[in-house]
């Protein structure tokens, strides 16, 4: 394996790790609105504060995109920054 496979395998890993933790980070934001008797929460995903450096933040708008059908998916409505089911 190159140096330039290796860095776009870990690159590539790097990613969809980021991407199921945010999932995660948003469902438990979710659940733990929904044991309130809330019905709406902040949409994560719109916030690019969970986005650290440079090479993360290019993937804002493609998280936002893959994010979005996922939970729109699953019945969840999704306005601007909010997120409301």
């Amino acid at each position: 394996m190159t140096a330039q496979e290796l860095q776009n395998n870990i690159q590539s890993k790097a990613k969809e790790e980021k991407f199921q933790k945010m999932v995660n980070i948003q469902q438990k934001f979710i659940e733990e609105n929904m044991k309130c008797g809330k019905n709406s929460v902040i949409w994560i995903f719109s916030d690019k504060e969970y986005f650290h450096n440079s090479f993360e933040r290019q993937w804002f708008t493609e998280f936002n995109s893959k994010a979005r059908r996922l939970f729109e998916q699953n019945g969840y409505i999704i306005n601007g920054i909010v997120i409301t089911w």
